[in-house]
């Protein structure tokens, strides 16, 4: 019945971490997406900005 219990301790501690370290990853997904999606508008206006110097 102990060692049982053990192994039930330890399977839960085990999925604990697993669970742990699946969230950190899509943190730094989610960061990685932002960062992407954020840079878009940046990359328009400096676009539009070198565009009307060239024809403005």
């Amino acid at each position: 019945m102990i060692r049982a219990e053990r192994q039930i301790v330890s399977c839960d501690e085990l999925l604990n971490s697993v669970l742990a370290a699946q969230f950190a990853r899509a943190g730094l997904w989610q960061n990685e997406d932002m960062r992407k999606i954020s840079t878009c508008p940046q990359e328009a206006v400096h676009n539009s900005v070198d565009n009307s110097q060239i024809w403005g």
